[in-house]
């Protein structure tokens, strides 16, 4: 199965047209396709963790839901990069360590505060609060300032 989903994939995409957005026609002049791809990627990614936190909170059964997003971002970090890795060099962007690592810093620090500060077992409104800001600063930067195109 896994075989033919893959065939399939690249049969189809192979078969895509030259859209005008493809070719950067629809795109905001300053944006760069990295930033895009990148948003556009961790979308589809975090949106079946949305999904399972948001049905797993309906049900009752909230703490699913930091089990599932952590374990999907272990998942993330180290078996989808260790294996692209392993298949070919990554290129690290070179405002990696002054951008995006230092948000990654600051948003592990805060998950550990909040984990540390409440000894209920409970995320609080707030603390969700600062987490979707923390990101959406993060978002909003990296369009304003262009970052995360790779040299080529």
């Amino acid at each position: 199965m896994l075989v033919d989903d893959s065939w399939e994939l690249d049969f189809n995409c192979g078969r895509c047209p030259d859209t005008g957005a493809k070719r950067g026609r629809n795109r905001p002049q300053n944006w760069s396709e990295d930033v895009i791809a990148a948003t556009m990627v961790a979308l589809g990614t975090s949106l079946p963790e949305l999904m399972t936190a948001i049905a797993a909170i309906r049900k009752g059964h909230p703490e699913i839901t930091v089990g599932n997003i952590v374990g999907a971002n272990v998942l993330n970090c180290l078996f989808v990069i260790g294996a692209a890795a392993a298949a070919r060099p990554l290129s690290i962007p070179p405002n990696f360590y002054s951008f995006h690592f230092p948000a990654m810093l600051i948003i592990l620090y805060s998950f550990r505060y909040f984990i540390f500060r409440n000894r209920d077992g409970r995320f609080k409104k707030m603390q969700g609060a600062w987490l979707l800001g923390v990101y959406l600063v993060h978002l909003i930067l990296q369009y304003v300032l262009n970052i995360g195109t790779v040299g080529r």
